[in-house]
């Protein structure tokens, strides 16, 4: 009988340890995932490879979409290819091996801007969302503004938002957004991300202000900084750190950049871009020799959020 109760006891308390492992189980899976008090999802790149965003807009409104751009004497020289490129359009990047974000959660593509040839003295390259869709004003003949312009060559003029309608959504229930990112070894590290609103996007009317058919004062956005790492890293950056370049674009001939904010109740798009390197990045590699500077780029944005304000 001794024995026979040891047994008893041993076969309880090993239930027991299964019931208890069975219950954190089950604790872990409703705890995956990302904290939906906290945060507000993007984009997490699992969707459709035409890169429509899963963010929910506001009520009657289409989800936006993801673009890429650069100069376009040189847009075919970056992957994806603009639109505007023949074969062009917008995919996501499959993963070489998945990678976990939030808890639980195993990634497996990623948002890729990469240059297949380096540029050459361009002002660099980015990716981004616009948080609505974008839809081309019409010319004179009924076609669409930007399907008629030239791709590439001498004197080229690809599309900007200045050939698009559009409108902007209110984000001033949200403090700044959330992602993971990694740079390739080859690649730029420092990209800076970017917030287009209402006074940088010529969609808005005010950096056009002086020149009502120009674009040349606008897409100085409210930006922030970072160095990437070679791996998947989060980061996360509050609108209220995002600062313009003082030296040229809106608003540094209206009011001094220092006073100003990002205008969070009319945002048009959130983008990430690598910049041509300056002489403080690399003196060696541009500042020795004549040549025009060239630069390689590609980095990854995976799992992107919007981080919601708290009481």
């Amino acid at each position: 009988m001794h024995r026979a109760d040891h047994l008893t006891r041993r076969i309880r308390r090993s239930l027991d340890v299964l019931l208890l492992t069975g219950a954190a189980a089950c604790s872990a899976c409703g705890a995956a995932g990302p904290p939906t008090a906290t945060v507000t999802l993007i984009d997490d790149m699992e969707g459709t490879p035409a890169g429509a965003i899963p963010w929910i807009p506001p009520p009657s409104k289409a989800p936006g979409n993801w673009f890429v751009q650069t100069d376009c004497t040189e847009n075919d020289r970056i992957s994806p290819r603009p639109w505007t490129v023949p074969g062009g359009g917008w995919s996501y990047e499959e993963l070489l091996a998945p990678h976990e974000t939030w808890p639980g959660v195993m990634s497996v593509h990623a948002a890729r801007l990469r240059t297949t040839t380096p540029l050459t003295s361009v002002w660099g390259a980015v990716m981004g969302v616009d948080l609505l869709p974008e839809i081309p004003k019409v010319g004179p003949d009924g076609q669409p503004l930007a399907a008629v312009q030239p791709v590439t060559g001498p004197g080229c003029r690809q599309p900007t938002t200045r050939d698009y309608d559009g409108e902007t959504v209110d984000l001033s229930a949200y403090t700044g957004i959330t992602f993971w990112a990694m740079a390739d070894p080859n690649g730029l590290h420092t990209i800076r991300v970017h917030v287009r609103d209402q006074s940088t996007d010529p969609r808005g009317g005010v950096c056009t202000g002086r020149a009502p058919d120009s674009d040349a004062d606008c897409y100085n956005d409210f930006t922030f900084p970072l160095v990437l790492t070679e791996a998947f890293t989060r980061y996360t950056v509050d609108f209220s750190t995002m600062h313009q370049d003082p030296s040229w674009g809106e608003p540094s001939w209206r009011e001094p950049p220092e006073t100003k904010a990002v205008d969070l109740r009319h945002v048009y798009a959130i983008a990430f871009q690598a910049d041509l390197p300056s002489c403080a990045f690399s003196q060696v590699e541009i500042c020795a020799g004549s040549e025009p500077p060239s630069f390689a780029l590609d980095f990854r944005i995976d799992d992107l959020y919007l981080v919601n304000r708290t009481p």
